[in-house]
């Protein structure tokens, strides 16, 4: 789908969330009425808008009260976004902008494929094994004096 594109929630109440998005103009906010509704207190009702215009999108901030940055910078004027681009609304929100072509869905699941696989890996751990022992000898009443 040549055109179209993503916000990811990397950070939030809906974090792992994805929303592939393909209209021309998408607001972004608390309201129900937006079409991209994120559920944060810090968020604006109306918070950011995402402009496609001849296969460039761009942000901007509608006024919001925690305000919008994009890779750290807030967003005072219209903002051109780019592949990887991360987004913060207010202090709770972090979005990534990924482009939704065929090759961008591969990179997508490969690099969600990688992150499965690093938690795996902190997860067999051995010092989180360790861990885990030790723990359950406290609960048993057998920790060590």
């Amino acid at each position: 789908m040549p055109g179209s594109f993503q916000l990811s929630v990397q950070r939030g109440q809906m974090v792992g969330e994805c929303f592939e998005i393909e209209q021309a103009t998408v607001i972004i906010g608390r309201d129900p009425a937006c079409d991209f509704v994120v559920d944060d207190p810090l968020v604006s009702r109306r918070h950011a808008q995402v402009t496609k215009a001849n296969d460039t999108f761009t942000i901007q901030d509608l006024g919001s009260t925690n305000r919008t940055f994009v890779n750290g910078v807030q967003v005072m004027t219209p903002v051109v976004l780019k592949q990887g681009d991360v987004i913060n609304l207010g202090k709770n929100v972090t979005l990534c902008f990924e482009p939704t072509d065929g090759a961008n869905i591969t990179l997508l699941a490969i690099d969600k494929a990688r992150k499965a696989a690093h938690v795996a890996e902190i997860t067999n751990d051995a010092y989180f094994q360790d861990l885990q022992k030790m723990a359950k000898q406290i609960r048993r009443g057998k920790g060590s004096s």
